[in-house]
């Protein structure tokens, strides 16, 4: 495998997988929700999909000088990757914030993340639990992408630059800096927060910087204002004010900070709220705000919607892209979004493919443009639905705006439903014969189908996923994305 650095030790007949360590058992390293160990079992029999589809692009195509390194993550946290490889660390990769991830799940995007910067955020750390929410959001962002920081407490302001800027690398280290060198003290007021987020739309508007697609505020704070509007008079104000179909996520920070506000916020401005408590699971909390996105892009319309990533370094130390391509189970209505299926182009190997460096910047920058001048369609109608969906199945009971149960929407869940009758083993890693149970393939899959002699399991009618559509969809996919 290219640039992949001596030592290194591929098995071209497995893929393997990576799980983030927040996701398994603390004592056992063993996954416990049901639905990741899902994604473990019917991803599998992705291995010789992966394997034929790469080596015979590589036999039959002079644009392919050896296998492509592909790999699949999914919304719950999985990731599973052909060539299978030894990873030196277990438990730090997560495909779940990974650029190539939520550009292809969420599309191009203008995003404004709003940091209360107020004197209680010193309470339990929550500054630092604020910045970390926003250094992780930032980092998924790609090229297609325009973004900007406002931290407020008497006033509000902008971090690094006075507009939205292309999330260049550049561009994302700038904030970044500026972010660690920021300080809180002061007064709240929630009013100049959400106004300079929204100038921030207007001005994008008025010198086209903008991603002309999706747009999504992400507030974050742990208490209420202390001066300027509040109560019905802000949450008014805010809902007004937002000409921009802009979808607010609001996270309250801490597991004693002020709930009522923050979801009061989303819910009369159409958005999603959530409480990320001290510690908690930021990748998990919030994310609902690239969910929506992700599925709202489901429509057949979409189908060959690709995203290219800015050149980055891979884990092994050398400079690569990756293109990527969200996938579906197109099976529901609406079509409920699985993950994310990729392939990964080293730099030199793009140059030698195009003819050399020149050639493979002019390549390069053309399926960049290709990938950021498209903004899926999405079906307006059905977003709150969605949005009310998300509400139900991301957050507790209290994350759900009005009535439970008093929804006139045709559908209650955005979540796959769990194979009937799966029989997880309680030692998933284990690849042998264990307290009496059959090899890992028998024991790893869905119940509801036989197991042929070949121990090839098949998905039973009621599973959230369909197997044959799903490993078709993604042989098309790698065969589409390397011949785009």
């Amino acid at each position: 495998v290219e640039g992949s650095g001596s030592g290194t030790t591929y098995d071209f007949y497995q893929t393997n997988v990576r799980i983030p360590s927040q996701l398994l058992n603390t004592q056992t390293s063993q996954p416990e929700d049901p639905h990741l160990k899902e994604d473990l079992c019917y991803s599998n029999s992705m291995t010789e999909t992966f394997k034929n589809t790469a080596e015979n692009l590589e036999k039959t195509s002079d644009r392919i000088l050896q296998p492509p390194q592909t790999f699949f993550g999914t919304s719950n946290g999985m990731f599973r990757i052909w060539p299978a490889q030894h990873s030196e660390v277990c438990g730090i990769m997560d495909t779940r914030i990974r650029p190539w991830f939520v550009a292809a799940s969420s599309g191009p995007k203008d995003v404004v993340i709003v940091i209360d910067k107020s004197g209680s955020m010193d309470v339990q750390n929550r500054w630092d639990l604020a910045v970390n929410a926003a250094k992780s959001v930032i980092n998924t962002l790609t090229i297609g992408d325009h973004f900007s920081v406002v931290l407020f407490s008497i006033t509000a302001e902008t971090l690094g630059f006075p507009t939205l800027m292309r999330a260049t690398k550049e561009n994302k280290e700038t904030v970044l800096r500026a972010l660690e060198e920021s300080s809180y003290g002061g007064p709240t007021n929630f009013e100049a927060a959400f106004d300079k987020a929204y100038d921030l739309f207007q001005s994008s508007k008025t010198t086209e910087i903008s991603s002309n697609c999706h747009r999504a505020i992400l507030f974050l704070s742990d208490g209420v204002p202390t001066i300027g509007k509040a109560g019905t008079d802000l949450y008014t104000h805010i809902a007004e004010k937002n000409i921009f179909s802009a979808t607010i996520f609001s996270y309250a920070l801490g597991a004693n900070a002020d709930t009522a506000t923050s979801k009061a916020i989303a819910c009369t401005s159409g958005g999603i709220y959530a409480n990320i408590p001290d510690g908690g699971d930021l990748v998990q909390q919030m994310s609902a705000y690239y969910k929506l996105y992700a599925i709202l892009q489901g429509g057949s319309e979409n189908m060959n919607f690709t995203t290219w990533v800015e050149p980055y370094l891979y884990s092994s130390g050398v400079m690569g892209t990756t293109v990527s391509t969200p996938v579906f189970d197109r099976s529901s209505n609406p079509p409920l979004w699985i993950g994310v299926v990729g392939v990964d182009f080293t730099i030199s190997e793009l140059e030698e493919a195009v003819g050399g460096t020149d050639s493979y910047q002019a390549v390069l920058d053309e399926l960049v443009a290709v990938s950021t001048a498209t903004c899926p369609k999405t079906n307006l109608e059905e977003q709150a639905c969605l949005i009310e969906a998300l509400r139900r199945d991301d957050s507790s009971e209290g994350g759900i705006c009005g009535s439970p149960g008093s929804s006139s929407c045709s559908f209650q869940t955005v979540t796959p439903l769990l194979c009937s009758g799966a029989n997880f083993p309680s030692m998933f890693w284990e690849n042998a014969f264990v307290y009496n149970t059959p090899d890992y393939i028998s024991r790893g899959c869905c119940a509801g189908g036989p197991v042929t002699n070949l121990g090839v399991c098949y998905a039973s009618p009621s599973s959230g996923i369909t197997l044959t559509g799903l490993l078709g969809l993604t042989s098309a996919i790698i065969v589409a994305l390397v011949f785009a």
